[in-house]
């Protein structure tokens, strides 16, 4: 889930929620939400978030795949 990998890389980075989310112009809260899958950012905002992450947009918005739940061939 996306959620994931906006956590994951926050804390590579060393930044805390309020951190990350004074440098995109927004409340704690919010970073807190997309953390926990209840919102996703804005266009704007996960491309400020690629820049900050250093990670592609299409990267932050990728789901995880499930490999306990993939069916066996």
């Amino acid at each position: 889930m996306a959620a994931t990998n906006i956590k994951k890389e926050r804390v590579s980075k060393g930044l805390t929620q309020l951190q990350l989310a004074k440098k995109l112009g927004v409340n704690k809260q919010t970073i807190c939400d997309w953390e926990k899958g209840r919102r996703i950012p804005n266009y704007i905002k996960l491309k400020h978030l690629s820049e900050i992450l250093q990670k592609p947009i299409d990267y932050l918005l990728e789901q995880e795949v499930d490999d306990t739940n993939s069916s066996k061939e």
